[in-house]
């Protein structure tokens, strides 16, 4: 079972060198340091992003991260928006996100600055931030990316460890084309 706790950091907004060529993301953001998920397949579970944790038994929350991102954003003198990716390293939807919202409150930020967003997640629980994307989406642009790794419930079962929701929901999630809707494109990464 995982523990959370309170992690203070003084940025929160990472900038890449370049830009990454498979999502296009000139800057990335994690909320959170650890995954719930725990997936067998990702680079995530080791010790170089979670020092402290090689199987994510600790999930560290970022103490006011939309704080520090608003912070940085209206302090930069140069600092072009650009793309923003959430995340790169654990998924930005983990079930606590439910609870702590930080990643909502991070998308408030870039919707406030007009930034553009890319989501890489595995979760419906994106779908709970429709308005903010579409919001985001109409004043610059969004993305979501959704991760299935298998259509095969009992092949999911062995990558994903600790599986939140099933395979079929996260399915449904992306081909009822709720981001479309609103005008936010959405892709999925898909590894039959």
């Amino acid at each position: 079972m995982a523990r959370f706790e309170e992690k203070q950091v003084k940025s929160i907004l990472n900038i890449h060198k370049y830009v990454d060529q498979w999502f296009w993301d000139k800057y990335s953001l994690s909320v959170y340091q650890g995954c719930q998920f725990n997936c067998i397949y990702c680079y995530a579970r080791s010790r170089k992003y979670n020092k402290n944790s090689g199987n994510n038994d600790i999930i560290y929350i970022k103490k006011d991260p939309a704080f520090i991102l608003d912070r940085r954003i209206e302090r930069a003198r140069m600092l072009p928006p650009d793309i923003v990716a959430m995340s790169g390293v654990c998924d930005p939807y983990l079930p606590a996100e439910k609870k702590h919202r930080k990643t909502r409150d991070c998308l408030e930020v870039l919707e406030k600055h007009r930034w553009p967003v890319h989501i890489l997640t595995k979760s419906p629980l994106v779908l709970r931030d429709t308005d903010i994307l579409a919001n985001i989406a109409k004043e610059t642009w969004a993305s979501v990316t959704f991760t299935i790794t298998t259509i095969d419930s009992k092949m999911a079962e062995r990558g994903e460890l600790r599986r939140i929701r099933n395979v079929d929901d996260r399915v449904e999630s992306f081909i009822i084309d709720n981001m479309d809707i609103c005008d936010v494109e959405s892709f999925s990464g898909i590894s039959i």
